[in-house]
């Protein structure tokens, strides 16, 4: 039974972070893309003030870093582009990121234009969901006793970014209801 369990993660593949060079970001997941990998990389507007002007300008949203999905004995191909220093590990395992994470990310990925700032790895807060606007779908934590300010958190690289969100368009998750009350 172990035996039809581990053939079954043979070729499974499952979402990694690997760590790459700043300022590569870009190039390193198109590379990705042309070689069939898919790959995240979200991005967010900031304004960056040049000698005489002011601009608004893509940047990564993690920099150094790219989520892709690739089976487990496909790895090297990806270590040996040029600007990929390494996957993320913890001890001797490869670091994975849960599907909920990446579907947020996928969101974020898909529209730059709201005003993001990072925030610290934070681990507490109240569990709640996007159930309405532009960002429907996400799911994060409180980070603020106002509520208008929602965490989404990548376990994987120990990053949070924190979005303003309207208190109306938040419900609590029930898993999280039931946590609460206990």
């Amino acid at each position: 039974m172990v035996q039809r369990s581990l053939d079954n993660q043979i070729g499974k593949s499952f979402w990694h972070v690997i760590f790459v060079r700043q300022h590569y970001e870009r190039r390193i997941s198109e590379k990705l893309t042309k070689m069939g990998i898919e790959n995240i990389l979200p991005q967010t507007k900031v304004m960056r003030e040049y000698k005489s002007q002011r601009r608004r300008v893509l940047v990564p949203l993690f920099p150094g870093y790219l989520f892709l999905k690739v089976v487990p004995g496909k790895r090297h191909h990806v270590t040996f582009l040029n600007g990929v220093y390494r996957f993320l590990r913890v001890g001797d395992e490869y670091e994975q990121v849960s599907e909920t994470e990446i579907d947020n990310l996928k969101i974020l990925a898909r529209d730059a234009s709201h005003q993001i700032t990072k925030e610290d790895y934070l681990k507490k807060g109240t569990g709640v969901e996007v159930i309405d606007g532009p960002l429907y779908g996400i799911s994060g934590f409180v980070s603020g006793c106002n509520g208008g300010r929602i965490l989404v958190t990548v376990n994987a690289i120990r990053t949070s970014i924190s979005i303003s969100v309207p208190k109306k368009y938040l419900k609590v998750k029930e898993r999280e209801m039931a946590l609460a009350v206990r």
